[in-house]
């Protein structure tokens, strides 16, 4: 993954919607459109091999729209800009870290010791239970 040619390319290609914000801010968010929602196609991202763009696909799946776009949508400041600079970050951060290949996990025995332990915190659980009931 080019993280370089991915910033830009999803800078150049997301497109952002405006809205009012709800919450605290007096008569500003009865006149202000300061929440923002930016889309991003995810079909064609340059900057990724074609693994990383299938891993994206599938990891982020559940946070695209009908049309097969991300959305993230950003209320957080009273501004339009600062809100804009946040959610063009979280989108490029969401992308880089589906993109990411996770370690696989290596199967590994539990140890004697650990083993140990966990009956021995059976047995206390047991005797505990044990002594609750009524002679």
């Amino acid at each position: 993954m080019n993280r370089a040619i991915l910033e830009a390319w999803i800078r150049d290609h997301l497109a952002y919607t405006f809205a009012r914000s709800g919450g605290s801010g007096g008569q500003n968010v009865n006149k202000v459109n300061t929440k923002v929602v930016a889309a991003l196609a995810l079909d064609g991202i340059l900057g990724l091999t074609e693994a990383e763009a299938n891993r994206v696909r599938a990891a982020l799946g559940g946070r695209t729209n009908a049309r097969g776009r991300l959305v993230v949508a950003v209320q957080e400041t009273r501004e339009q800009l600062r809100n804009r600079e946040i959610a063009e970050r979280r989108v490029i951060e969401l992308v880089a870290e589906a993109a990411r290949a996770r370690k696989r996990r290596r199967a590994t025995r539990p140890t004697i010791a650990s083993s140990e332990r966990r009956i021995a915190a059976k047995k206390l659980h047991g005797e505990k239970k044990r002594r609750r009931s009524a002679p």
